[in-house]
């Protein structure tokens, strides 16, 4: 289950990253920044249910 969630996580985290420059290359900066900051916990919720 904890591979399953890092997936979706890493998924999300790309999803989110790719929409931010999308969003930044557009000049809606401030969206921009809050998908950063979505892309910061998804990475943070992959890396808690990693198995190691």
């Amino acid at each position: 289950m904890a591979n399953l969630v890092a997936t979706v996580a890493t998924i999300l985290a790309v999803v989110f990253a790719v929409a931010s420059l999308a969003q930044l290359l557009s000049g809606n900066y401030f969206f921009a920044g809050t998908l950063l900051t979505f892309v910061a916990f998804a990475i943070y919720f992959r890396e808690i249910n990693l198995d190691r």
